[in-house]
Order: structure tokens, then sequence, then C-alpha cells
């Protein structure tokens, strides 16, 4: 009992977790960089909140930390508010982790009929263990 005891007081001071916790870590960084994947969620995401990508485009990114990789990722849409803020909580939903580091915004009005229309573009990373 006096094992068991210590051995829950480590697994609390270290923050070990289950392994569903564990899982849960892999699926937000994972061991792969998994471009597919990326693409994929992206996209789902676009198509669950009813946005039309306009462009996406992939680079490699940097981080500050050893032994973890980024993708960067540019994507871009038309849309008004709602939209761009139903995409960025569809990317804080995800599974896999996505950083916003940048959102350009350019109004485009139509004259015909005063409708004003915004363009949406976005730099996100997108981390894996290296």
């Amino acid at each position: 009992k006096l094992q068991i005891d210590e051995f829950e007081k480590a697994e609390k001071e270290l923050e070990l977790g289950t392994e569903v916790q564990r899982l849960e870590i892999l699926k937000a960084v994972p061991t792969q960089l998994d471009q597919d994947e990326v693409i994929r969620d992206i996209v789902d995401i676009a198509e669950t909140y009813d946005i039309e990508l306009k462009s996406i485009s992939f680079g490699k990114g940097s981080t500050k930390h050893e032994g973890v990789g980024a993708l960067r990722i540019s994507a871009s849409f038309e849309g008004n508010y709602t939209d761009l803020t139903d995409f960025l909580e569809g990317l804080e939903q995800n599974a896999r982790l996505f950083k916003v580091d940048s959102i350009s915004v350019q109004i485009n009005k139509l004259d015909i009929t005063d409708i004003e229309r915004a363009n949406f573009a976005l730099t996100i990373e997108s981390f894996f263990q290296q």
C-alpha cells in the first residue's frame, strides 16, 4: 500500500496521466509530420462550417523547442466575420494543435449591390515531434 501511495504521489507531481491522456497529447503533437492529415483536418474544418477555401499552401516552419518541428500553413477564404470566428473555433477544437500566427483581412465592396465581402488570409502552424 505504501508503494502504491508513493507511485500515485509521483504521478501527480510529475503530471503523468492515463493512456487516454497520452494518446490525446500524441494527437495534438504527433510523432510524424503527416502533411496529408493536416490538409484533411483543415479541409474538414472548412467544410464543417461551410467555408470555401480559396487557397492553401505549406512550408517548413521553425520552433524554439528541441525535438519539435513545425509546418507553416497559409490558407485563404472569402466570407464574413462569423465565417472567420467559426473557422478559428474549428481549429481550436481540432485534436491536432494549430497555432494561428497571423490573420490579414482585405475588404471588397461590390459596386452594384454595396455588399461588402472580406478575404481572409491566415498563417497557421502545426507541430510534430522530430
